[in-house]
């Protein structure tokens, strides 16, 4: 089984995989070079904390290793998600 990841800006979209689909509205200066990291973050994130969720049934020893694992991919995808864009300045010419 595999998961989609849809981050849509505007009209514009990215997906990773098939499956589930997020969607987020971001400003106009959220930095879009950011996307590709932010999907694979997230999507790294599902999964870490999915499976530490099914260790804590059948293997606690393991649980707190994918616990620890989805919680720094959730802070690497926050970091990526609060990227934005430098401002430009309008140039006028006389």
């Amino acid at each position: 089984m595999s998961a989609k990841i849809q981050l849509s800006f505007g009209v514009r979209q990215y997906a990773i995989a098939d499956g589930c689909t997020l969607v987020f509205l971001l400003p106009s200066n959220f930095n879009n070079s950011a996307c590709d990291s932010l999907g694979g973050m997230l999507h790294e994130y599902i999964v870490d904390r999915t499976l530490s969720e099914w260790f804590v049934i059948t293997s606690p020893n393991d649980a707190q290793n994918y616990s620890n694992l989805a919680t720094d991919a959730l802070d690497r995808a926050k970091q990526a998600l609060y990227k934005r864009e430098r401002p430009t300045r309008p140039t006028y010419n006389d």
